[in-house]
């Protein structure tokens, strides 16, 4: 019988990834913005009921998948489609403005509708101004990241992070355009008490509900997106594989993964405060993974699925020292060829 290991190897998480970042996310990167997603992470830590390997991968997964909707909302039908919305604002506005000049003088709504308009050429502007710039980034991306395994590479991700970018303006302008619409709430009050009901009203009205419209979807998005990453992440990782983010592992890399067999720990009569679980190899495991491993309980649970190995499943135990679920790491390798936990190759 196999010598039965009693004490667990030491794990030495990788904290970076071993291989140059693929070229889908090279734009996040040539834009010199922070990629860690900021309100996911602070959704995830509402949401998520466990901390540890588990949020570690609920947070790899939302960064991947932060990433991926950023260069999307700078995809081309995207940005036709924002740039003809807030052109028809800014259109309506002054057309209306102009037509009932004579009609309507209230100079406070007039204000407010000529500055909220500016602000909507100011996000055209620089929405223009960063997708001419990414497409820039792309198409010399593949170079720059070749350089990766020289001496010079970090010389040129640290040109690319000094490069202005113009997300970052147009944050700003976001995030003024909300205080804006708060005193355009706050005119509203007043302007319906004192002139009644005209144009210049339902049309400031119209863009104040147009902006509370977006701002509710945002936020329902954001918090549906981070409890379906704590409670059905097998589905996250099924859109991942749809569309392709990033370079996966192919079956003969997944199938050739050591494999063992779970037992539970029924309790020792001599040492009963001592729970430990055992890893059991498979006999088709190299001579490297043909040794038990002793998994403490507390340990005993799968980071992707969040649920409790039971008696006699199979799992899977990576170089790294991170064991999960079988079914589990295989759908997550198909999306990408990394360790869930710490990022590290399978190979």
């Amino acid at each position: 019988m196999a010598e039965i290991s009693t004490t667990e190897p030491e794990i030495t998480p990788v904290n970076e990834p071993l291989l140059p970042p693929p070229l889908v996310n090279a734009p996040a990167l040539a834009a010199g913005v922070d990629r860690t997603p900021t309100l996911v992470r602070i959704l995830l830590a509402l949401f998520a009921s466990r901390r540890g390997a588990s949020l570690m991968v609920r947070e790899n997964v939302a960064l991947q998948l932060e990433d991926w909707r950023e260069n999307w909302g700078y995809s081309f039908p995207v940005v036709v489609m924002d740039v003809l919305w807030n052109l028809a604002f800014v259109a309506v506005a002054f057309a209306t403005m102009f037509w009932f000049a004579r009609e309507e003088t209230n100079v406070k709504l007039r204000v407010w509708i000529c500055v909220h308009s500016m602000q909507c050429v100011l996000h055209v502007v620089f929405l223009l101004l960063e997708y001419r710039r990414m497409r820039r980034r792309i198409s010399t991306a593949g170079p720059v990241y070749s350089l990766a395994s020289s001496s010079s590479s970090s010389e040129a991700e640290n040109e690319l992070d000094r490069l202005p970018t113009f997300r970052r303006w147009d944050k700003l302008n976001t995030a003024l355009a909300y205080l804006w619409w708060a005193m355009g709430l706050i005119m509203l009050s007043y302007t319906y008490d004192n002139y009644g009901p005209q144009r210049l009203f339902w049309l400031t009205l119209a863009f104040l509900a147009s902006d509370v419209f977006f701002l509710t979807l945002h936020t329902i998005f954001y918090c549906a997106l981070s409890a379906a990453y704590c409670f059905c992440l097998p589905c996250i990782l099924a859109f991942m594989y749809y569309i392709g983010l990033q370079e996966r592992a192919s079956e003969a890399e997944i199938s050739m993964l050591p494999k063992y067999t779970f037992e539970g720990s029924n309790g020792d009569v001599e040492q009963p405060d001592v729970r430990a679980c055992r890893m059991v190899p498979v006999g088709t495991n190299s001579p490297n993974f043909s040794t038990e491993h002793v998994l403490p309980t507390e340990d005993a649970d799968c980071c992707i699925c969040l649920s409790d190995y039971e008696n006699g499943e199979l799992l899977n135990f990576l170089r790294c020292n991170h064991h999960f679920h079988s079914k589990c790491i295989a759908k997550w390798l198909r999306v990408k060829a990394t360790c869930p936990v710490c990022k590290s190759l399978i190979g």
